[in-house]
């Protein structure tokens, strides 16, 4: 690969010794990498390190070096960036008038960022020029003083004061009273490379430590340069991976840059992207993480790394509840032992615990559970059924169930997941101190994390295996906090241990690669062949100002601190982007015409560079590129790396004599069949079912099975319409309020601790309101007797065994029956259509019921609008039932024909499920609502492959 730096116009001063100064540690290694690589190909076996330093680094080394010749010169110890922070935070903690309306941590960071440039301008916050600007009522002073009365009573100080001793250090009164005639570490010369700016505190540094300073001159390469106007920042991000691809398959020596200001932001869908179409392995589930085929100048934070992240979570789950969204990532995690071996037992576990409808557990529930999890065959989830024995009271305390420590034992033996009961016990039993040093933590943490097995059995990668050294070495670090922290409690050093794998940037060591995405401050000084700069438009570059909020404004302003005028952020973007353009032969700026609806400009530092539109950018021809409507999704690209064979899913095997048995379902598994066949497949013979997720209050489900039991409750007690008009008022509102209470005491073993005797009071004034509202409707009708609800029958279809369920079967004047099906939100009777009906279960049991079958409704009771809604044979039994005569829809004509024809319709589809029929083919845009299937039948992927247009699921 070509150098990124050119080092012939300082290549004597590099073979001299002579010391080169650079902004950043990247630019300090590209020099080395350049004078290595020169020195290999000419044929040098070895060779000194040059002198090349980033300038914090040099700085330290003048101080280790002093340190050595006499240690009296530095007599105070340095504190690093991160225990300066921790200080500034605990001054803004005790600050009682001020921590309230802050956030410390925040307020930290700025007061540290406001203190280090007061510093690096040679100011003090009870200086003249200072106070001239400052209000009366100064709280950033009051934190300086706060701040640096602690550093002096600990002999602590931060870099800037390091470089203000270095200064006294090198002073002549100094160096006479120490009996030394010149300092040992001054250089006779130094080149700066790619400073835009310099504090005044380093170029008194400099000036007292260098003889003399010159400043490297790079040799103008461009040869071209123009601009593009893109949609948003993803067609920039998408056009310029696709333009680098191209650059390397013509002319692959070449060396690409790829600028973005908003890096920081961008990183996750930049290395999507370009990984899309650099490494088409990085989307195989099965494929080993590795380190993408480019370079991208900023690193993510540690915490972000799966393998610490989840280590930093069980530790945790020592303290705190597990969440219902941290379940999965508990017992499906690779970096615990016995994934592979208990993967179906620590499924059933998590369908355990969701069904408890609990969105946080305790550690000893979960292993609780755990234990009582043996080795039966897994039963599918069945839906609440409203038929329970005695409830407790409504406003009874519920207790959970208990088991002993000793039957915990015995139950491990025939646990699911052995290891992971064993793992958990483990953690739960752990015993810590009350409070401890950080240091001391750090050992207890990873003693436990040793004792659980972490990071699991299976061998990490190259990736995993940097961030677990990297972390080790952060835990040692650790102990470096004693001293400012004391002794903490488990919660707050794991808090802090949190914060700091937070603030740590993980980068993983990969090699050179030609391609680097960089940020603006990371490629000044490099070189390239290529260069794209994105985001160049007039409302992000130059940036606007952003003073620190802390300092008086006035006062920065005035010393031209960083980011303070719009004029000093205009020259510094100024300069990086002539720097650029010189850097590189040829140079693509890009910008956005639009963000968040609204219009961009490109930068008034680009307007004068020619614009082209994407199918002339130089060194890529327009047969390369494509329309935005022509780019290629992932999937279609992962087809055309490989030869696809599209296999027919749509016939399973049928149902054979030794699965019937097993097939469970009743009219649910009609209308899965009509639905989505393979939904019915899924469901009612893979047992395949979405997992439980808890609600805020009750759920849909929980709520509709309340009022199921309260209206058969309320119908058991009054059996006809003429006993519903002979009761008082008095009378109906006790009886409705007991069959609420009776109805809600089912659902306390859902309880959340929240949910307390007034939650209960109003679910039960809801529901009573609504049972009130339905029984005025029921008064209206003709004569009737309640004969049967929530009545079973046990059956069969076309050779297919059901379970049916009708939630009331009322007996009409004329002796005949009104199958009644409750609804909790709006019916169609379109639903009973067709050849495959949508909402099976009334023409079911009319079709298989050997009673005489009148009418069929739904009742739908809403407190917004409750009415009858269905057919009848003749006479309409009450409003909203119609003769099937009159109907508009599809039905036929006669009563006995539509018996038959629901007849031959569910035969049909019971027959298709018995033969295994079962494709992906949805009834219509809603089919798969509330199912949760579409991860397993994929349908809306049909459309990727050409194979079909999917449905408008918005529609």
């Amino acid at each position: 690969m070509n150098n990124l730096f050119d080092i012939q116009p300082i290549l004597p001063a590099l073979t001299s010794g002579q010391l080169v100064l650079t902004p950043n540690r990247r630019l300090a290694a590209k020099i080395l990498d350049a004078y290595n690589n020169h020195q290999a190909q000419q044929s040098v076996r070895s060779w000194n390190t040059p002198n090349v330093y980033p300038l914090e680094a040099w700085i330290h080394n003048c101080w280790e070096e002093l340190q050595d010749i006499n240690p009296l010169l530095v007599p105070r110890r340095l504190i690093d960036s991160r225990q300066e922070l921790l200080l500034w935070e605990q001054v803004i903690t005790k600050d009682q008038e001020s921590s309230p309306l802050l956030k410390p941590s925040g307020a930290a960071s700025q007061a540290q960022s406001a203190y280090r440039t007061l510093c690096l301008w040679r100011q003090q916050v009870n200086s003249e020029q200072y106070l001239s600007h400052a209000l009366d009522a100064d709280v950033f002073a009051q934190w300086v003083n706060t701040f640096e009365t602690l550093c002096e009573q600990h002999d602590w100080m931060i870099q800037p004061q390091l470089i203000e001793l270095l200064i006294t250090a090198c002073s002549p009164s100094t160096l006479d009273s120490q009996r030394i005639s010149h300092c040992p570490v001054k250089q006779s010369a130094a080149i700066l490379v790619a400073f835009q700016e310099m504090p005044p505190l380093h170029q008194q540094f400099l000036d007292c430590y260098c003889q003399s300073i010159s400043h490297y001159q790079p040799v103008t390469l461009n040869l071209l340069k123009t601009r593009l106007s893109c949609n948003d920042n993803d067609q920039e991000i998408a056009l310029s991976a696709q333009w680098a691809r191209q650059v390397l398959l013509q002319a692959p020596g070449s060396t690409i840059g790829i600028i973005i200001p908003e890096l920081q932001n961008l990183r996750a869908k930049v290395e999507h992207d370009y990984r899309q179409l650099f490494d088409l392995g990085y989307f195989d589930p099965q494929a080993e993480i590795k380190e993408p085929p480019f370079n991208i100048s900023i690193g993510t934070s540690l915490l972000d790394a799966p393998v610490i992240h989840f280590a930093l979570k069980l530790l945790g789950y020592r303290l705190n509840t597990i969440d219902i969204g941290d379940l999965g990532g508990l017992l499906y995690s690779p970096f615990m032992p016995g994934l592979a071996s208990e993967l179906d037992g620590r499924t059933q576990l998590e369908y355990r615990l969701r069904r408890l409808g609990k969105s946080q557990f305790k550690l000893k529930e979960v292993i609780d559970h755990c234990a009582r999890l043996t080795h039966q065959p897994h039963q599918p989830h069945q839906p609440h059924q409203p038929h329970q024995p005695h409830q407790p009271s409504l406003f009874e305390t519920v207790e959970p169930e208990t088991t002993t420590s000793e039957e915990l034992c015995k139950q491990a033996e025939l646990s699911g997941c052995p290891l992971l009961l064993q793992i958990l016990t483990t953690l739960n039993s752990s015993r810590y101190p009350s409070k401890n040093h950080p240091g001391l933590w750090s050992h207890w943490c990873l003693s436990l994390l040793e004792q659980l097995g972490w990071p699991g059995d299976r061998v990490t990668n190259t990736l995993e295996y940097q961030q677990i050294g990297q972390w080790y070495e952060l835990l040692k670090k650790q102990a470096s906090f004693d001293e400012f922290v004391g002794e903490i409690t488990l919660q707050e050093a794991l808090s802090l241990l949190r914060k700091e794998t937070q603030a740590a940037v993980f980068q993983p060591k990969t090699a050179d690669s030609s391609l680097q995405i960089l940020g603006p401050l990371e490629a000044s000084g490099l070189q390239f062949s290529h260069l794209w700069m994105m985001g160049v438009s007039d409302d992000c570059w130059p940036p606007a100002p952003s003073p620190n909020p802390l300092l008086p404004v006035s006062l920065q302003r005035q010393l031209q601190m960083p980011h303070a005028t719009p004029e000093r952020e205009l020259n510094f973007a100024k300069d990086l982007t002539n720097s650029y353009i010189d850097g590189a032969e040829i140079v693509v700026f890009s910008h956005s015409s639009y963000r968040d609806d609204q219009q961009l400009r490109p930068s008034a530092l680009i307007t004068s560079v020619e614009e082209r539109d994407v199918d002339h950018l130089p060194i890529t021809p327009s047969q390369y590129f494509v329309s935005e409507s022509q780019q290629l999704t992932s999937a279609q690209m992962q087809m055309g790396s490989c030869d696809m064979e599209f296999i027919d899913c749509s016939i399973a095997p049928a149902v054979d004599a030794d699965e019937l048995p097993h097939i469970r379902g009743g009219s649910s598994l009609i209308k899965n069949q009509a639905l989505c066949p393979f939904s019915a497949f899924a469901v009612n013979r893979l047992n395949a079912r979405p997992l439980e997720s808890p609600q805020l209050g009750l759920s849909p489900a929980d709520r509709g099975n309340a009022l199921h039991l309260a209206l058969e409750k309320f119908w058991n007690k009054t059996r006809s319409l003429s006993e519903l008009k002979e009761l008082t008022a008095k009378d109906l509102e006790d009886r409705i309020g007991e069959s609420c209470e009776l109805a809600l005491n089912t659902l306390r073993i859902k309880a959340k601790p929240w949910m307390g005797t007034r939650f209960w009071q109003l679910e039960t004034q809801r529901l009573s309101a609504l049972l009130q509202q339905w029984l005025e409707l029921e008064k209206q009708r003709p004569d009737f007797k309640v004969i049967a609800t929530e009545q079973e029958l046990n059956t069969e279809l076309a050779g297919l065994p059901l379970k049916l369920r009708i939630d009331r079967i009322d007996q009409l004047q004329d002796l005949s029956m009104l199958l009644i099906d409750y609804k909790s939100s709006k019916s169609q009777l379109k639903n009973w259509s067709g050849q495959r009906l949508r909402e099976p279960q009334l023409p079911l049991y009319a079709v298989l019921t050997r009673k005489t079958v009148s009418a069929l409704s739904f009742a739908e009771v809403n407190i917004s609008a409750s009415s009858f809604k269905g057919l009848c044979q003749q006479q309409p039994p009450c409003d909203g039932i119609f003769p099937v005569a009159q109907s508009k829809l599809d039905f036929a004509p006669q009563w006995p024909e539509l018996i038959t024809q629901w007849q031959q319709s569910l035969e049909q589809l019971a027959t298709q499920f018995l033969q295994g029929h079962c494709p992906v083919s949805p009834l219509d845009n809603s089919a798969y609502a509330y199912s949760d299937l579409e991860a397993l039948n994929r349908f809306y992927e049909i459309d990727l492959y050409g194979q079909q247009e999917p449905l408008n699921r918005d529609d």
